[in-house]
């Protein structure tokens, strides 16, 4: 993570703070006005613009989602810069900050889907899902505001990966060049503004080490810092990202840091997705079901955590578990028909139970309902004895003649 000193450089520094906010790797405290609360209509087509922008590639829609000038009010809230750094900042802000490129970048080969509208705290919230093309998932909590002229707009995200709003993100960054330009104002800043900017030098050799994979380095660094930077939330979640990187040598410092966060930040989603993969690829499935489970309290229904759900209890085998992972299945497919995960892990199945005809039938509906071209099955080993079979033939039969 690089932080650069210059006021051009802490601007130009937002187009890589995105990539981060938005990547698969509570709250802003900061005082905002007061607004009145947007109708649910209002907000339902605000989030459909935002998802079917993101599904054409469609950047200018996606940024007309977006507040500049809301999230940037939460971002300087409260820190007393001198004006021509903030006003250098909020231009450099309105021309280079492009967080819904980021995202349409991010949702290439995946998807980006709205979930629903909350009520939270007095605020309008709409949940997103962030699915990536290598199967990693994000969930981003837009904050609903209204900017200047009065239309509804998106303010700000909490982003479920980093466990902190966006514009927590980006005030770092916000402070550090201002510190860096007016050195006297680290004197008026407070708490946790004012420990970032005087441990600067430590927070980002950090970033650099992590963003290098030098995890060992990373942890080293990290206990370097005052105890209260080190129970930071940001900083936490940069602790166990490396900590789970290196969770084969050293199991130690990931059950440490697992615990350490569970204990400060308890309701908090984060700890569960940063720890899921590990804990999937490792073969404990009680314990990432019950990060699920936690995940899914924050999330509501997701048709994602129920085909997760169902792959575990179809890698561990046997007949129970295969008729679990069965009702997951088709739970995700309920839920959200467009799904297409949960129609392949039926698939498996029913290639492990040999029932080949529940196979075609599956088969036709995949080609039928999600519009997937199947290829060919002869070349893949997972089908070989479905391929041997009568009910291979009679649809393949079937299929050419549809052809003719």
């Amino acid at each position: 993570m690089k932080m650069i000193g210059t006021r051009k450089g802490a601007a130009g520094w937002l187009i890589a703070l995105t990539v981060l906010i938005f990547s698969q790797i509570a709250p802003a405290q900061q005082a905002v006005p007061s607004q009145t609360l947007p109708n649910q209509a209002q907000v339902v087509a605000l989030a459909r613009q935002l998802e079917a922008a993101v599904k054409k590639g469609d950047t200018a829609s996606a940024q007309d989602t977006l507040d500049v000038d809301g999230l940037l009010d939460r971002v300087m809230a409260g820190v007393s810069a001198p004006a021509d750094y903030a006003d250098g900042f909020r231009r450099g802000a309105h021309r280079d900050l492009s967080l819904m490129t980021t995202i349409i970048q991010a949702a290439k080969g995946g998807t980006y889907r709205f979930l629903r509208v909350r009520q939270i705290n007095g605020q309008t919230r709409v949940l997103f899902r962030l699915l990536t093309a290598r199967g990693g998932v994000n969930y981003h909590d837009w904050i609903v505001g209204t900017d200047a002229q009065g239309r509804v707009r998106f303010q700000d995200a909490y982003v479920a990966l980093t466990g902190e709003d966006m514009s927590q993100s980006i005030r770092r960054v916000y402070i550090i060049g201002a510190v860096q330009s007016h050195p006297t104002l680290l004197d008026r800043l407070t708490g946790a503004d004012k420990q970032y900017a005087a441990n600067l030098s430590t927070v980002s050799q950090i970033g650099r080490d992590l963003q290098a994979g030098n995890y060992s380095a990373t942890l080293s660094s990290y206990q370097s810092l005052p105890q209260d930077l080190r129970e930071n939330k940001s900083m936490m979640v940069v602790r166990l990202t490396a900590a789970s990187k290196l969770r084969g040598q050293r199991p130690q410092d990931y059950r440490a840091a697992m615990s350490d966060f569970r204990r400060l930040f308890p309701h908090d989603a984060c700890l569960d997705l940063v720890c899921l993969d590990q804990l999937f690829e490792a073969g404990e499935y009680a314990d990432a079901r019950r990060s699920i489970d936690r995940i899914e309290a924050f999330t509501g229904p997701d048709a994602h955590l129920d085909t997760i759900r169902g792959k575990m209890y179809r890698l561990q085998g046997g007949s129970a578990n295969l008729a679990a992972a069965q009702k997951e299945y088709d739970k995700a497919i309920a839920l959200e028909p467009t799904l297409h995960e949960p129609y392949w892990g039926l698939v498996y199945i029913s290639l492990q139970a040999k029932d080949f005809d529940r196979t075609v039938e599956l088969l036709n509906r995949i080609q039928r309902e999600l519009h997937v071209r199947i290829a060919d099955l002869e070349k893949l080993p997972t089908y070989a004895e479905f391929v041997k079979s009568d009910a291979y033939r009679q649809w393949k039969a079937a299929r050419s003649a549809k052809v003719q």
